[in-house]
């Protein structure tokens, strides 16, 4: 029989793959509109109007063993506060063994203000993308070389999708040293679900099932030190169809003025996350987060999960 590197992956042959089919990072609050396209930034009341954000990040999955996932991203984020509006894209790549998927989206959020100094409001958002998903047949290990289930050829579906979410936020306090900002989201990706079919000598021999991803998440960041760090824990729920739901928590922290990141999680799949990260001038940040398994399971054998974020933010009245 033929068989994909991971294991799990041989679903697509006798059913679908129905667990997490999008790339999960650790670090999402970094660039959380690859998440929710309604995700705003917590500003201080009184700064910048106007916002530009690039993300380029880098994630690496389960070291361990042969054909590991991996991700990059690049994405940009305009926002204007001024028309209450922000909108941008991305495009991300994730390689999974023989699988090799790509996501481009744009995306546009409007926020209805409820307080003129941006204390209070809720955005929504919309994101539209198109998705080409690759398998290529000659990659796939072969145990039995007349087991023809699967074509050797490179096949490619392309298929459009669909982000929609909600952000609420809320802060309390009158002046950078006492203020927090309290805030939730709900996004949902993968809109369009569906099944993709790959051929096997002529046949459809399986199907790749596009299942529903739900987001919510809420938290609350507090400033100290005179407002020059913060503290933002936050409790994110995931859900995939016909898959476990996973219950992520954690804490980020920025201290000396955002010159300095550190942060942990942990996770109802049994990992912990460590994050660190450092301002390089006004502008730049550097972030590093490493994942690994706690419990004695198979899947502490996997190895560890490393991602890197560069970031760059320049605002403007």
């Amino acid at each position: 029989m033929k068989y994909f590197y991971p294991l799990f992956l041989f679903s697509v042959l006798t059913g679908s793959l129905t667990a997490q089919q999008l790339a999960h990072w650790s670090q999402f609050r970094s660039f959380d509109y690859v998440v929710n396209p309604a995700a705003v930034d917590l500003f201080d009341p009184y700064g910048s109007w106007k916002t530009l954000d690039v993300d380029l990040a880098y994630r690496r999955q389960w070291t361990g063993f042969e054909g590991a996932p991996q991700t990059i991203l690049a994405g940009a984020k305009y926002t204007n506060e001024d028309n209450h509006m922000s909108f941008g894209g991305f495009v991300a790549n994730d390689q999974f063994g023989p699988t090799n998927y790509t996501q481009a989206q744009l995306f546009y959020s409007y926020q209805l203000q409820f307080n003129r100094y941006r204390k209070h409001g809720l955005s929504i958002g919309l994101g539209v993308s198109g998705s080409q998903f690759q398998l290529d047949g000659s990659k796939i290990k072969v145990e039995n070389l007349n087991d023809n289930l699967l074509s050797d050829a490179m096949q490619s579906r392309f298929f459009p999708n669909a982000t929609a979410g909600l952000f609420y936020y809320l802060q309390v306090g009158s002046s950078r040293q006492n203020e927090k900002f309290l805030f939730t989201g709900l996004s949902i990706e993968q809109s369009f679900p569906g099944d993709l079919y790959f051929d096997g000598q002529g046949q459809q021999q399986g199907n790749l099932k596009r299942a529903l991803h739900y987001h919510a998440y809420a938290g609350m960041r507090f400033y100290f030190d005179d407002g020059y760090g913060y503290a933002e824990p936050i409790v994110w729920v995931k859900k995939v169809f016909y898959a476990p739901t996973n219950v992520w928590s954690g804490v980020r922290v920025a201290l000396f003025d955002q010159r300095l990141f550190t942060g942990g999680a942990v996770s109802s799949d049994w990992q912990a996350h460590l994050q660190l990260g450092v301002g390089l001038g006004e502008n730049w940040q550097l972030h590093y987060s490493n994942s690994f398994f706690l419990a004695s399971t198979f899947e502490a054998g996997v190895g560890l999960t490393h991602e890197l974020v560069l970031s760059y933010q320049m605002g403007w009245d």
